[in-house]
């Protein structure tokens, strides 16, 4: 699924869940990968609990229409909270008092 369809279904849900312990009732499920988990099986289980759609990047994990396939499921998640802080960084850079709001790290 390209970004734009993606950014749409955030939209219509509005939240974002990485976690099936903690699933958002309506929210979209991103089954992320590191060096020892794969969050792709827990897609059906996300759905089940009441995530709305679960975002995969693995084929045979696809089991319904509330399955999004992407090609990494890290990078659409980067790819899909960039308008969402372009706009809060916009916003605070509007603000008369965004000198006062540390744009970088401490170190």
């Amino acid at each position: 699924m390209d970004i734009q369809s993606l950014y749409e279904k955030f939209l219509e849900c509005g939240n974002v869940s990485t976690d099936t312990r903690k699933i958002i009732p309506g929210s979209v499920f991103f089954a992320l990968k590191g060096p020892n988990f794969n969050a792709n099986v827990f897609a059906e289980e996300a759905l089940r609990k009441g995530a709305r759609y679960a975002v995969v990047d693995e084929r045979e994990f696809v089991k319904d229409a509330g399955t999004i396939l992407v090609e990494d499921g890290l990078k659409a998640l980067q790819h899909l909270a960039r308008p969402y802080f372009c706009k809060v960084c916009s916003a605070i850079l509007r603000h008369p008092l965004h000198r006062l709001c540390p744009a970088h790290g401490s170190h």
